[in-house]
């Protein structure tokens, strides 16, 4: 970033988990700058959205926050945060997905190709109590690593990594293989 012209909102993490048919989200930020509120808007298709929920942010904080917002659902659906300033800026995060009655394991990307900003999004049709999601580089050499804990259904991660140009593989670690690898292309 710029530091002359500082974001008002550093976005560590946006993620979602199922818990039966409630979908959790959670946000997490590093800093906030005259930082107003969060909308949470939920849409089925991804292009259509409405508004659910409207959070008080932190003002200014330089100190990592964690924000939550659940709702009991079914069914796949979409969610974006729009943080919104004092003074009307505003800015986007996400989308991500949310499928809290999905039934099959798979591991996807988006968007891909990305410039380091990117979600994951991993179906797993049970619990998965210990893996981890792994980014490796062409080598092999692992460059990222979290430690995870999947919920049944839709689980969403937003990867926030300033990576070099080139080809990453992206891996989710539970001792069972159950889920494909990835390839992620940064441009």
């Amino acid at each position: 970033g710029d530091a002359a012209n500082p974001l008002p909102v550093e976005m560590v993490s946006f993620t979602t988990q199922c818990d039966e048919n409630v979908t959790k989200l959670e946000w997490v930020t590093a800093s906030e700058v005259n930082s107003q509120e969060f909308q949470v808007e939920r849409s089925r298709d991804g292009l259509n959205w409405t508004s659910v929920a409207v959070i008080p942010a932190a003002g200014t904080s330089n100190q990592f926050i964690t924000y939550n917002f659940e709702e009991e659902i079914m069914g796949l659906r979409y969610y974006r945060l729009i943080q919104i300033d004092f003074d009307g800026q505003y800015e986007i995060f996400g989308p991500i997905s949310s499928n809290c009655s999905s039934s099959e394991n798979s591991v996807s990307v988006y968007p891909n190709p990305t410039n380091g900003q990117f979600t994951v999004q991993i179906n797993s049709k049970e619990e998965v109590k210990e893996s981890s999601l792994n980014i490796s580089d062409a080598t092999g050499k692992i460059i990222y690593r979290q430690e995870l804990l999947l919920q049944e259904g839709t689980n969403s991660y937003f990867i926030n990594q300033n990576l070099e140009r080139g080809v990453y593989f992206l891996q989710i670690k539970d001792g069972l293989n159950r889920f494909n690898t990835s390839k992620i292309v940064v441009h």
